[in-house]
């Protein structure tokens, strides 16, 4: 069934998939998976997010976020080393020691303050 193309502005019709004939090879999923590193895929891996994946794990044996003082449930895992994003070291990437369960707001806080760091903000 054809529906609208899934680019943002584009009001042609994809007749098969998510875009128009002008977007199957050039569009917005395709740029913004280009601009991920490489690694960033492992949080697609079913031993991270699948039902018996560490991330889940983690969140079902911590009831509260981590931060000291915060009385929230947790809804994302944080990585306290994140160098296994440069190393590729799995076993970093996977390990509960490294892991920290944290609510949405702490765990937001910590990224952007560490992204800004990365960029010498």
């Amino acid at each position: 069934m054809p529906n609208f193309c899934a680019e943002p502005g584009c009001v042609g019709i994809s007749k098969t998939g998510k875009f128009c004939d002008a977007h199957q090879s050039d569009n917005y999923q395709k740029r913004r998976d280009a601009a991920r590193p490489e690694r960033d895929s492992w949080y697609d891996r079913a031993a991270w997010k699948g039902p018996y994946g560490v991330r889940g794990y983690k969140l079902r044996n911590t009831p509260w976020c981590e931060t000291e003082g915060c009385n929230r449930p947790p809804t994302d895992v944080h990585h306290v080393d994140d160098s296994w994003k440069e190393t590729g070291n799995w076993q970093l990437f996977i390990d509960q020691s490294n892991l920290k369960a944290l609510c949405h707001e702490h765990h937001s806080s910590i990224t952007m303050t560490r992204n800004n760091e990365r960029k010498g903000n």
